[in-house]
């Protein structure tokens, strides 16, 4: 992967590598600077999901380049009030498969920094 300019050593993964890697094996991805939740949900809507940076844990607002997946979304009375996340880590208790997260502690913690991956190649 550092060959190919998805991974660099002091960094980590750099979001157009892996954008780049996944057009490779012919998923549909692209490198992307989102600014609200909103937005987001939108393009879940449209058959997409998210590999998006954020501090990791979501832990008191920390803005960092850890990267979790977006897989969903909840709404209450036509409100967006969380995203089904899929954070894993090497630390057991940020080990979340599934877990939701209020659209505010999400906003406090994301960086704007996605990458999209469409999910029509699974059809």
């Amino acid at each position: 992967m550092k060959e190919r300019g998805a991974y660099k050593d002091n960094v980590g993964w750099i979001h157009q590598g892996i954008a780049h890697k996944l057009n490779e094996l012919d998923i549909d991805a692209q490198r992307l600077r989102i600014e609200n939740v909103e937005e987001i949900k939108v393009l879940i809507d449209q058959g997409n999901v998210f590999i998006v940076s954020v501090g990791a844990g979501f832990d008191e607002g920390k803005k960092s380049g850890h990267l979790v997946m977006v897989i969903g979304y909840k709404e209450v009375e036509g409100k967006l009030v969380s995203l089904i996340i899929h954070h894993t880590s090497s630390l057991e208790k940020w080990e979340w498969p599934e877990v939701e997260i209020e659209t505010k502690r999400f906003e406090d913690n994301f960086l704007g920094n996605v990458i999209r991956v469409g999910l029509s190649y699974l059809n």
